[in-house]
């Protein structure tokens, strides 16, 4: 071999040390650790004369995202980038089943996203895991109801107003599959109430709610007892309350609906990226950024839909760069042939004779340019050699350059 050899000991963990001395011309190409990613700097050394080119790679912790969405409950994260964790926590009323906590690893968050269920029951040894079992929401037109709580084994009882009579059980229970037992009563008029009901209001206008709408239109104005039923919006769900509303003598029963925006989630992992989110439910967007020494390939945005998020997950290609330009009467150390020459390569030169003028090592940026133009082999009286075509690749890997 040409020139002094190279040694790592002093460039190296031990632990990844397989080879410690190196010819001169031989490269060497260093990858991030486990739970890191490149971000900017130059990947590759090459042994030159004894000493090895500069070398300014750098790592930066990879991101998972988001740790997901817990149906009645939600994560804690200390962050999302590679060892940090993410804590479930239910809501009031449900307990965990699962992991109670995910961490960022080098391929993404570990486990899955665990349950959180209804309240525990205790019977001698064994535990039964349910859902909290409401019964509907009593609207019994002209009737008194002293309802507190619809869950199973409430028992209601229903009395009508004056000029009304009960037309069915006065005493209803709450089953558990869900519905009550007996059938729900109404309150019928009395026969001398009979002529006084033409004399009921009808009502007019709905009640307004932000993100809910009749389901069949709206009219001007509706018979009393009329009902009507709301539906949440597009990219909204329904989320707890009664959907139908009644007519009751020119009033219109209280509107208790709840819609809430429907969640996308994470919006993908980003190799080479990550995206950046104004939040994950219905209207939010994620705008994809790729790493320094990195271009997007597709869409940057995505947006929140009501299906999910739009579009496809974009990629982040490597920067690539021509082929360094060739120096007469030089030696030229680079990449091999058969790769592509990206973000981060380095290409150094040596003069066969003569002195060099100019940078000895150029680099592919992340604009995918040189970072410098070609040095020169000038001859001992500052002329340079007469010789034509003489720039050689040298040394493993060669890439044949003429």
């Amino acid at each position: 071999s040409c020139g002094l050899r190279c040694y790592l000991r002093q460039r190296l963990d031990e632990k990844y040390l397989l080879i410690s001395e190196f010819k001169d011309g031989d490269k060497v190409t260093y990858k991030c650790d486990k739970g890191y990613t490149q971000w900017q700097g130059r990947r590759d050394s090459t042994c030159f004369n004894g000493h090895w080119s500069s070398l300014n790679m750098q790592c930066k912790k990879k991101k998972c995202g988001s740790a997901g969405d817990i149906v009645n409950g939600k994560f804690h994260q200390d962050g999302n980038l590679f060892g940090d964790k993410a804590y479930a926590e239910c809501n009031t009323g449900y307990v965990l089943q699962g992991m109670p906590f995910r961490e960022c690893l080098d391929n993404g968050w570990s486990g899955t996203i665990p349950n959180c269920i209804g309240k525990v029951l205790e019977h001698t040894m064994v535990c039964f895991f349910f859902t909290e079992i409401k019964c509907p929401s009593l609207n019994v037109l002209n009737s008194v109801i002293n309802i507190v709580r619809r869950v199973v084994n409430t028992t209601v009882t229903v009395s009508c107003k004056e000029d009304f009579h009960l037309s069915g059980a006065k005493h209803i229970t709450c089953e558990a599959n869900g519905s009550w037992t007996p059938a729900v009563p109404t309150c019928e008029p009395n026969s001398g109430a009979l002529t006084q009901l033409s004399d009921l209001k009808s009502c007019g206008q709905l009640p307004f709610h932000p993100n809910a709408f009749p389901r069949d239109g709206q009219l001007d104005q509706y018979k009393d007892r009329s009902q009507v039923r709301f539906r949440c919006i597009h990219g909204y769900i329904w989320a707890g309350g009664n959907e139908t509303i009644y007519c009751d003598n020119g009033h219109w029963t209280s509107l208790q609906l709840i819609c809430r925006k429907k969640k996308c989630g994470s919006a993908g992992e980003l190799e080479n990226g990550h995206f950046d989110y104004t939040g994950v439910s219905f209207g939010d967007t994620a705008t994809a950024k790729c790493n320094e020494g990195y271009q997007l390939v597709g869409e940057a945005m995505r947006h929140c839909r009501a299906e999910g998020w739009d579009g496809r997950k974009p990629v982040c290609e490597v920067v690539k760069c021509s082929n360094p330009p060739e120096v007469p009467g030089a030696e030229m150390y680079g990449p091999t042939d058969d790769e592509p020459i990206r973000f981060g390569d380095l290409v150094s030169y040596r003069c066969l004779t003569g002195t060099l003028v100019g940078s000895q090592e150029i680099f592919c940026t992340e604009k995918g340019t040189w970072s410098a133009s070609a040095p020169q082999c000038r001859g001992d009286h500052g002329h340079s050699p007469s010789w034509e075509h003489t720039t050689s690749f040298v040394g493993p890997p060669t890439r044949g350059l003429s």
